[in-house]
């Protein structure tokens, strides 16, 4: 090993020994400074805060540990980023373009029911029409035939009660 990846190599070493150092000091200084130190097992509440802790830690140590450079891991960070937004526009696009069609589909059902209802409301209004057409002549038929009747009810009380008149 040459000098300078030896130093590399020491200045990440004690990099992340200094790390490890200053995480371990805050997290002892957080309990202390509430003057009660529980052990895991005894706080439930604590366990998802230690776990996200934990992720962060573990994200950090796999950054800094990376077989890529720090260049070439921002820009791959950058050309994620890039694609997550390609994606997101397409998917985007793509569900305008769906809920267009969802739209259209309405429309057109709609219009469909609106024409139904028509022709049942125009269907109802001629039966409508027919069965009032109907009544009158039904009335009227009736109004002729108690017409009828009364007229022959006074033709035969007159030729009952007027013998020498003529019954027409």
């Amino acid at each position: 090993m040459g000098k300078a990846a030896a130093r590399k190599w020491t200045a990440t070493k004690f990099g992340f020994a200094a790390l490890k150092s200053v995480l371990i000091r805050s997290v002892i200084h957080k309990v202390e400074r509430k003057g009660v130190i529980v052990m895991a097992e005894e706080s439930k509440g604590y366990g998802l805060a230690w776990f996200v802790a934990g992720l962060g830690v573990g994200a950090l140590v796999g950054i800094l540990y990376a077989p890529k450079s720090g260049r070439e891991t921002r820009e791959g960070l950058a050309n994620s980023a890039r694609e997550g937004k390609e994606y997101l526009r397409n998917r985007t696009q793509q569900a305008a373009e769906q809920v267009s069609v969802l739209v259209e589909k309405g429309k057109e059902q709609v219009g469909e029911y609106v024409d139904r209802g028509r022709e049942v409301v125009d269907r109802g209004r001629a039966q409508w029409e027919e069965f009032v057409e109907r009544g009158k002549n039904l009335v009227n038929d009736q109004s002729t035939r108690v017409s009828a009747a009364v007229e022959a009810g006074r033709q035969a009380y007159k030729a009952t009660t007027d013998p020498t008149e003529p019954v027409v």
